[in-house]
């Protein structure tokens, strides 16, 4: 009876492994274009950010905006990564700030739960992140989530593509959605503000936001799928 259950996990998994492949691959076409360096950490962005870090874990209950000090975005990417790395689940951290030059201080946190191979920013926290974004130009909103390591699922899509985050279709189409936002949002005479998007996985971080090829891929990926159903 056990050998059956085991049987009957492992056909399921490689199924699942099966379904993801075709988008996995599209995104891992996707992100080999992208430009994005891999975020430099200084030793003071490690020290801040393993104390901001500490504090995220008490940030509670989830879904809710919190203020947390302030800190670098360096600083604040370091802490994120190593907060939500080894959750066995996914999970959203979504830090407010306000850009300056070319440093950005994040000040308040909301964090979004997720399962364990999927996690959605809701209606009402989209609301909350657009608003702000529509209030000044320097408002930046940085969002990080997480792709947990124990996934088998996930795991089979490491050992085929490498350790490098890959974020998965459903990652880039929430991204390319929420900069189409933010031109509609200026277009309606809002301020655009700024919105980018990072991955941990396979204790690596990297970002998949902005304006690059990859981005202009992605509109003809969903142009071509909206003309195909």
């Amino acid at each position: 009876m056990l050998n059956q259950v085991t049987s009957d996990r492992v056909k399921e998994v490689l199924s699942q492994f099966a379904g993801a492949l075709p988008a996995a691959i599209i995104s891992k076409f996707l992100t080999s274009v992208e430009s994005h360096p891999i975020p430099f950490h200084s030793e003071s962005d490690r020290r801040k950010g393993g104390r901001f870090g500490n504090r995220l874990k008490k940030v509670q209950p989830y879904g809710y905006r919190f203020e947390c000090g302030s800190v670098g975005r360096q600083a604040f990417l370091w802490g994120v990564a190593n907060y939500l790395k080894g959750l066995p689940h996914e999970e959203l951290v979504i830090g407010f700030g306000i850009a300056g030059g070319t440093r950005t201080r994040i000040t308040s946190v909301i964090k979004i739960r997720g399962e364990a191979d999927s996690v959605a920013i809701p209606t009402d926290t989209s609301a909350v992140i657009h608003d702000f974004l529509n209030q000044d130009e320097r408002h930046t909103v940085i969002i990080v989530h997480n792709h947990p390591g124990g996934h088998p699922v996930l795991f089979l899509l490491g050992f085929v593509f490498g350790e490098d985050p890959l974020p998965s279709l459903a990652d880039r189409n929430y991204g390319l959605d929420a900069l189409l936002k933010r031109f509609g949002s200026r277009m309606e005479g809002f301020a655009f503000g700024r919105i980018r998007f990072y991955l941990v996985q396979n204790d690596r971080i990297s970002e998949f936001s902005g304006l690059t090829p990859a981005l202009l891929l992605d509109i003809l990926r969903l142009r071509v799928v909206s003309c195909g159903a």
